[in-house]
């Protein structure tokens, strides 16, 4: 192999791993999240969620695209989260930040 083949594929080599490497550095949602006061919580554990506040528990399911992460029960209005650059939810007048 001539030298500039073999940069090409070192430089090749790191492309690949760049983008292999990127992807997994961003932090899934999966993980409990409660408010400020500590009287809501939300689990989101492999696409199932549930969701506690004023003594109910509500499970459904959740969804992420890009920064939302929708939450949806049958026969109910999905909540739509947008996920902050600190990992918190935020909707409306409610911020969940993790456990």
């Amino acid at each position: 192999m001539r030298e500039t083949d073999i940069r090409r594929l070192i430089g090749l080599t790191m492309m690949v791993l760049v983008i292999a490497v990127i992807p997994g550095c961003t932090p899934g949602v999966d993980g409990d999240y409660k408010d400020a006061n500590g009287l809501a919580t939300v689990g989101l554990h492999g696409g199932k969620a549930t969701v506690k506040m004023i003594g109910m528990t509500l499970d459904g399911e959740y969804k992420v695209d890009g920064d939302k992460v929708t939450i949806t029960r049958q026969g109910e209005q999905p909540i739509v989260f947008t996920r902050a650059s600190d990992g918190s939810l935020e909707s409306n007048n409610q911020e969940l930040s993790r456990k």
